[in-house]
């Protein structure tokens, strides 16, 4: 037995000894490099083209419409800057403020119905019946025939006197056979609120369905021995492990949104059959 300051040591515990770097270890290493560097720069080396293609096709477009928007871009001859002139007119011009609160309300109304929709129709088809697979189609085909075609076609039923929304409301005495919908303000707000219901609704069913899936089926399972019901495993189970955060439902907003494009479809595609029909007068 050896003593020291520290202490009594027994003399047959061999001490540590450095460990000398072996051939097989990376060169990195061995270099006075680093492991870590190695991996960052491999992985930027590999994101590389991502980024490459998400500053020309997004960074570059989007700084280039913000210098733009300070010049008197005239997109063909000469242009001068102009400094935040644009953007003075744009917050003094009362069409461009009621543009925005009209989009706000128009969101506001639309978000809500677009989730509980969504939800209602992805668990009416995540369950294995019979006829899941035509009832999934059927609600998701709005949205693949796409928002500029069933404008138009929204457009021709709201017509007056011709369009199959009179007759059927007709039918049930719930509207005139003459009603206006995009003439008078309340009523082609509610029929676009309508139409933007049922066109994003199936998109929102198919991004909560995934969702539904990742949720492990032992749970439901051990719900159903409790005895639980459909609400409860609803309630307790599906909502609170489904992906919705806040951000998740302002993105959700800002989508429906830029839908509010179909508006001005609805409005683009009235004014053309104005004009064709005030040129053949003419004619």
């Amino acid at each position: 037995m050896i003593t020291d300051e520290s202490g009594p040591r027994d003399s047959t515990v061999p001490r540590a000894r450095p460990v000398k770097p072996s051939p097989g270890w990376p060169a990195a290493l061995l270099k006075g490099g680093s492991l870590r560097a190695r991996r960052a720069r491999t992985g930027m080396i590999l994101v590389s083209p991502a980024f490459a293609l998400v500053a020309v096709f997004v960074l570059f477009p989007l700084g280039f419409a913000v210098y733009i928007s300070l010049t008197d871009w005239p997109l063909i001859g000469p242009y001068h800057f102009t400094g935040g002139r644009n953007y003075t007119e744009l917050i003094h011009d009362p069409v461009f403020i009621h543009s925005v609160l009209f989009t706000l309300l128009y969101t506001a109304i639309v978000t809500g119905p677009i989730l509980v929709l969504g939800y209602a129709m992805a668990a009416f088809v995540r369950a294995n019946r019979p006829g899941s697979v035509v009832f999934r189609t059927a609600f998701f085909l709005p949205f693949i025939v796409g928002l500029a075609t069933e404008s138009f076609m929204l457009l021709l039923e709201l017509q007056p006197d011709s369009g199959a929304v009179d007759a059927v409301l007709g039918k049930l005495g719930l509207a005139s056979a003459s009603t206006a919908w995009t003439v008078h303000y309340d009523l082609a707000l509610g029929a676009i609120c309508v139409f933007v219901v049922w066109f994003a609704s199936g998109l929102t069913m198919m991004i909560l369905m995934g969702g539904m899936q990742g949720i492990p089926g032992d749970l439901y399972e051990a719900a159903n021995v409790d005895g639980a019901s459909w609400w409860q495993k609803e309630r307790r189970i599906t909502i609170p492990m489904l992906p919705i955060s806040p951000p998740g439902i302002g993105h959700r907003g800002v989508s429906v949104a830029r839908i509010a494009g179909s508006s001005r479809v609805v409005a683009g595609v009235r004014q053309a059959c104005r004009n064709l029909v005030r040129s053949a007068a003419v004619e």
